[in-house]
């Protein structure tokens, strides 16, 4: 199998860097399809699945990640919801070449070796790109977007922190930094391409 993992910056694009790359490679995308998966494992409201994988610093069973004990501040429900994402994660993993987004797929899937990219851009390029397809952000300042968007951003790395020791947005996590500024997502998608198809071949040839 051939995994992409696509980490990002609220804002930045990566969302729709990820899909448009997965079409061109014609490779599955995984992304809020996977909180449909989990609330199906675990019956329980996709509301509060999105909730627990977005605020997520609470939502990981410690034993997932670093620790080896459950914090007391966890309901049933978020750890049922930590669970069911490492195990649909890597079952969708088995199943054959794909692109995830987020859901701190680089750390759930490192074993599938998975080629990992983060996205992210100047602040203006995101708050203009929220403006565009985030109905929240009509009619805010460009402090109060400021301050949302580095809120979720903070929310991701807490995330991180909760499954390993490396820090979110941490270049040397990541096999290829990508910066959107000022640029038109669907231009740069094909060299991204032709990147993850040598990167995949250059493994494939490799001896040890």
């Amino acid at each position: 199998m051939r995994i992409i993992t696509v980490s990002r910056e609220y804002g930045s694009g990566g969302r729709e860097l990820a899909e448009k790359l997965a079409e061109k490679l014609d490779f599955k995308y995984y992304d809020k399809n996977i909180i449909t998966e989990i609330a199906l494992k675990t019956n329980l409201d996709e509301a509060f699945v999105g909730n627990n994988l977005e605020k997520s610093a609470k939502a990981f069973p410690s034993h997932l990640g670093r620790g080896s004990y459950y914090s007391p501040i966890l309901s049933q429900g978020a750890i049922k919801v930590a669970v069911a994402q490492r195990e649909i994660l890597r079952s969708l993993a088995n199943s054959g070449d794909a692109v995830f987004v987020g859901r701190a797929a680089d750390i759930i899937l490192s074993d599938f070796a998975p080629l990992n990219f983060f996205v992210y851009s100047d602040m203006a390029s995101r708050i203009a790109r929220c403006r565009k397809v985030v109905p929240e952000f009509e009619g805010l300042t460009d402090r109060q977007a400021e301050k949302n968007i580095l809120r979720v951003d903070k929310e991701r790395a807490k995330c991180r922190e909760m499954l390993s020791e490396t820090k979110w947005g941490d270049r040397s996590c990541y096999h290829l930094m990508i910066s959107t500024s000022g640029l038109n997502i669907a231009d740069i998608v094909p060299a991204l391409a032709d990147y993850a198809l040598e990167w995949f071949n250059g493994k494939t040839d490799t001896t040890f």
